[in-house]
């Protein structure tokens, strides 16, 4: 009898849906982009902002008409000019940043495999872990992965977020795509 009162309570006090969830928050939904339009990669602000100048900072990939893909890409490097106010830069603890275009280029066939054998299973949380619902916590710096119409990011406390090691395993792919000319 205590248990059934504790479970009604807990039913109550969280909601249908977290109860679910407070009972398996664990599960997870494994999607695959691997036949993708467009994709796109940002580093993007929690709270406070530390983008990591050692990866790409934003990137794109899109299929072309021919079938093949192309990539863009952008990296942080440093502004000594502008260094002491920021003002037209991105503040980092590195220094001032500003962002700087990389050559746009067709992916090889082994890139566009390598590229596709990343987004063929992800698996994806539907719900922030449970601690998020009574404490904060700033990220610092979120990676925001886009396949066409379906955003996933690696915040701990955001709906649909991606396995950490599955966003830092593509965001380590598409910074070696970058350094490939």
């Amino acid at each position: 009898m205590r248990r059934v009162i504790i479970t009604t309570i807990a039913v109550i006090a969280l909601g249908v849906s977290s109860f679910v969830y407070y009972l398996n928050p664990d599960r997870v939904a494994v999607k695959n982009y691997s036949a993708f339009e467009t994709y796109q990669f940002a580093q993007r602000a929690g709270v406070s902002f530390c983008p990591n100048p050692d990866q790409v900072y934003t990137a794109s990939i899109r299929r072309v008409s021919s079938g093949n893909y192309t990539f863009t890409a952008t990296v942080l490097r440093p502004d000594p000019a502008n260094d002491k106010e920021c003002s037209t830069g991105i503040a980092t603890h590195a220094g001032c940043m500003v962002e700087q275009n990389q050559p746009k280029r067709p992916l090889t066939d082994s890139e566009i495999q390598r590229v596709k054998a990343a987004f063929a299973s992800l698996s994806v949380y539907p719900n922030p872990l449970w601690e998020c619902r009574a404490i904060g916590i700033d990220p610092c710096r979120i990676a925001q992965h886009t396949w066409g119409d379906n955003a996933h990011n690696d915040y701990v406390c955001s709906v649909d977020r991606l396995l950490d090691k599955q966003s830092t395993s593509i965001i380590n792919l598409l910074s070696a795509l970058g350094d490939a000319k």
